[in-house]
């Protein structure tokens, strides 16, 4: 994870690169549980800058998700990458994550103003 920061409710996380080694998955893994402790409740993971996302990646964001419901909590995804999009309907996860374009469309649909 590069960075994180928040709008309204919403911890929005950009995740660049790729998920490259166990070290870096367990660091971003780490940091998510972290803002979790803190009482962040509500994600929103930008995956428009990443090379490549596979099943250790997906199960970050599985495990979020998990994490947040039990906090009645959500996560959104933002990606405007072909792609990334592909793999997450082809894995089935548009059934329960909402996947959106464009952090602008992300915003509107919650009606949070910037």
């Amino acid at each position: 994870m590069r960075s994180h920061s928040s709008i309204d409710k919403f911890k929005f996380v950009c995740i660049n690169g790729c998920f490259e080694d166990e070290a870096s998955v367990k660091r971003i893994d780490d940091e998510i549980s972290v803002l979790i402790e803190q009482g962040s409740r509500h994600f929103v993971f930008a995956l428009n800058d990443i090379n490549y996302l596979d099943s250790t990646g997906a199960g970050i964001i599985i495990n979020t998700l998990c994490c947040v419901q039990k906090e009645s909590g959500s996560l959104s995804i933002i990606t405007n990458d072909k792609k990334t999009r592909k793999m997450l309907e082809t894995a089935g996860v548009h059934h329960f994550i909402k996947i959106f374009d464009s952090k602008d469309e992300f915003l509107k649909i919650q009606g949070v103003m910037c």
